[in-house]
């Protein structure tokens, strides 16, 4: 399992002071952005606390009763312990506020707005009650990463997959602009939940109605249906007095068995031979899990330069029969797909081209589109893919630019990477880029988006790193910009143009710098790369 290591932004509390999560409200639409975001509330002492505004991707990274310093979870120290849970003898499950289901006089939650929040309470046979925030609910039942918590809260997320049952397997079909995670036990994990979600009824209707209250009440408490679930669960509940609060799900089974055995996945940007990556150079053990770094900062001088490593967020739902996960595509599994013939060396190979990602999320091995004087490259096969092996060393002239992201992910591995190798044309111009050039998106959550393009160094001409930060989120966004760099920013002896890159960066709001090669080591040039970028 992959760790994740978090570090929490704005940090409203002293240096060192430990605190406790204690509760999260529902998302609301704030921000410049209009993006969906959460409070999450902590508890430093009796009658102090303190709320923090996260985006919404980040509920499943976050467990009630844990306790944080300086921002950073502190490993495996909860307020409560695992416990089982024996929901037989309850009676039926129904919504209460929390001000209803937990008594004023024994849990804190301070601000109205708390109180207001949605539970479901059991009552059990011995008078006590087995209360579940809603937010806890949804966390335990559908954390599979960023990607499915936005999705709860898109009405049509659910419609973006195509699924059919034949036999004993379900096949599931995603269009390129679908995410799915990048690792593969992740992502199989993400399938397997998946499957659940699109083919048990009960399921379905509880994933639908998050998007649906939220947009028939947007600001009032989120509300979600409960899918059929077993009566045996796993839990930590901070129990006072009769009333037993969950904090977070763990272990909690459905109380059907799925009537397939495998299941089958199309994705254009996976294809079905995947390219493994070659491990990163970093200080860490041998055998020691990686681990992403979810970073929002406060000062430095408030945060010590440490990490916290807490389990990468999965769903509680325990399926008891095993399920076979099976990438069913191919190289061209993608419908826009065309073959053309690389020429090198004299040999000629048949290289495919996917249908391009949109989403810039997800990886695909891809292979630079050669010249040929025969077969000469159409623009609608003029795809920007992303390379999911882009790590492995090629001869292209950008092994050193290669070196030096990883470094920079070894140095700082909250940073997700997406590295594409640029066609030799682009749209709108009939210039063809005889130096091979990479264009890498950088991304940390709460941060903007960072784009770099580089092109193949030569020892007596090289040409500086190109940095881009702006409002562009997504590559679709950026895609426009990217052009009229290359064909305005770019004049034919391989040299930015300052005058037209400045005015680019006008026209598009955006930041335009250029980062100049240097005689320093990979390590010292990720250094330098990462206070350029993100300091």
């Amino acid at each position: 399992m992959t760790n994740l290591a978090i570090r929490l932004k704005s940090w409203p509390f002293r240096a060192g002071e430990v605190v406790t999560l204690i509760w999260l409200n529902s998302p609301q639409m704030t921000g410049t952005q209009s993006q969906w975001q959460i409070v999450a509330f902590f508890e430093a002492s009796p009658g102090k606390a303190k709320g923090v505004t996260l985006a919404w991707p980040m509920l499943p990274l976050l467990r009630l009763g844990q306790r944080y310093r300086d921002g950073i979870p502190i490993p495996n120290d909860f307020v409560a312990p695992a416990q089982s849970l024996d929901l037989s003898t309850a009676t039926r499950p129904h919504l209460r506020t929390a001000r209803s289901a937990l008594s004023p006089s024994v849990y804190r939650l301070y601000v109205s707005e708390n109180w207001r929040e949605l539970c479901w309470v059991w009552v059990l046979s011995d008078q006590s009650t087995v209360v579940v925030p809603v937010l806890v609910m949804l966390q335990g039942l559908f954390s599979g990463g960023s990607a499915l918590t936005r999705g709860l809260l898109d009405q049509h997320y659910l419609d973006k997959i195509t699924h059919e049952t034949k036999g004993t397997t379900l096949s599931l079909s995603f269009d390129s602009k679908f995410e799915l995670p990048i690792r593969r036990a992740e992502r199989e994990a993400f399938i397997t939940l998946l499957a659940r979600i699109v083919s048990d009824p009960s399921f379905t209707v509880a994933f639908r109605s998050v998007a649906l209250n939220r947009a028939a009440d947007p600001f009032g408490p989120l509300v979600c249906e409960l899918p059929e679930l077993g009566t045996r669960w796993v839990a930590r509940v901070l129990s006072r007095g009769r009333v037993h609060l969950v904090q977070q799900l763990l272990r909690v089974e459905p109380l059907s068995n799925l009537l397939f055995e495998k299941v089958a996945y199309i994705h254009p940007l996976y294809p079905k031979r995947e390219v493994a990556l070659p491990q990163l150079k970093t200080a860490r053990a041998v055998g020691t899990p990686r681990s992403l770094l979810i970073e929002s900062r406060a000062p430095a001088s408030r945060i010590p330069q440490v990490r916290s490593e807490v389990p990468s967020p999965s769903a509680a739902v325990l399926e008891t029969k095993r399920l076979t996960v099976e990438n069913a595509g191919t190289s061209e599994a993608a419908e826009a797909s065309a073959a053309v013939y690389v020429r090198k060396g004299g040999n000629e190979r048949e290289v495919s081209f996917a249908e391009a990602g949109q989403n810039a999320s997800a990886p695909q091995a891809s292979v630079r589109p050669g010249r040929t004087d025969d077969v000469p490259p159409a623009p609608e096969n003029l795809n920007w893919s992303v390379t999911e092996d882009w790590a492995a060393p090629q001869d292209d002239g950008l092994n050193s630019f290669r070196q030096l992201l990883m470094e920079l992910q070894s140095l700082h591995e909250e940073i997700e990477i997406e590295f594409r190798l640029g066609p030799e044309r682009v749209d709108g111009s009939p210039r063809v880029f005889k130096r091979p050039y990479a264009v890498v998106a950088l991304a940390i959550p709460d941060y903007p988006s960072v784009w770099l393009i580089e092109f193949a160094t030569r020892p007596t001409r090289p040409i500086s790193t190109l940095v881009l930060k702006g409002k562009q989120e997504t590559w679709q966004e950026f895609l426009h910009l990217l052009r009229q760099v290359l064909i305005q920013g770019l004049d034919q002896r391989y040299w930015w143009n300052v005058t037209q890159l400045n005015t680019l960066a006008t026209e598009s709001d955006a930041s335009i710098e250029r980062l100049k090669h240097n005689r320093q080591e990979e390590r010292q040039r990720a250094t330098r790369l990462y206070s350029v970028l993100f300091e």
